[in-house]
């Protein structure tokens, strides 16, 4: 299952770009009501406040053509985080074609716009360059991670257990615990690798180190059974 992109939809509005936001007209929403929005539209998935912050751009003349460099992903994230994935796109493409310097999480979200529309296709090849230019470590290793499970499930590709394997290994070591969780289960499974128990508990205790909680269920099912 590809990993949800919320939080690099987040990162879009959060990751010192507020100002240049709050600077202009803000109509009939404060300055508190529009943090107050942001957080719920953003941390709590409110899409009742997404709603709220996206006719606050339209409303001041913000919609896509006349969206800038510096707002085009963010209004495409609000859309994204509300649901409307279809009207997510053009910010973001907008964005990219803007040469928006944040572009390795835009081509993110635009993969994971076009794989909730089940177009796997384009979010193939989205993910494909977010995987290869990303310039933020655990986004990047994300978007390899996705792209892999594309690979793996066939999905937009013809189905490779070696290119899925390939971009979860480079994902693992860029420390993105549900990949190494995945290898795991491919070396336990003889899945596209010759089978190795060994190797999967090396896998899975690099998961867990991790944060994954599969990784270390995993690691203690393995250990229970006495291997090395």
């Amino acid at each position: 299952m590809v990993k949800a992109n919320n939080k690099i939809a987040k990162c879009v509005l959060a990751c010192g770009i507020l100002v240049s936001v709050v600077s202009v007209s803000l109509g009939a929403i404060s300055d508190e009501g529009w943090e107050r929005a942001r957080h719920n539209c953003y941390e709590n998935e409110d899409k009742n406040a997404c709603e709220a912050l996206i006719n606050n751009y339209i409303e001041n003349g913000w919609g896509l053509e006349n969206c800038i460099k510096d707002n085009c992903d963010i209004i495409g994230g609000l859309y994204y985080t509300a649901g409307r994935y279809r009207e997510a796109i053009p910010y973001f493409e907008k964005a990219i074609a803007l040469g928006d310097n944040r572009a390795s999480r835009v081509y993110s979200l635009l993969a994971g716009a076009y794989y909730k529309l089940q177009d796997y296709y384009n979010a193939k090849k989205y993910y494909e360059i977010a995987c290869n230019k990303g310039n933020d470590e655990y986004s990047q290793a994300e978007d390899c991670y996705n792209l892999g499970v594309l690979y793996n499930g066939g999905q937009g590709v013809r189905q490779d257990y070696y290119k899925a394997h390939e971009l979860w290994k480079k994902a693992c070591d860029m420390k993105y615990g549900f990949a190494c969780n995945n290898l795991g289960v491919r070396y336990i499974n003889g899945q596209g690798v010759r089978q190795n128990s060994s190797t999967a508990k090396q896998y899975f205790g690099k998961a867990c180190d991790l944060g994954s909680q599969n990784g270390c269920d995993n690691y203690r099912k393995l250990n229970n059974q006495g291997v090395q």
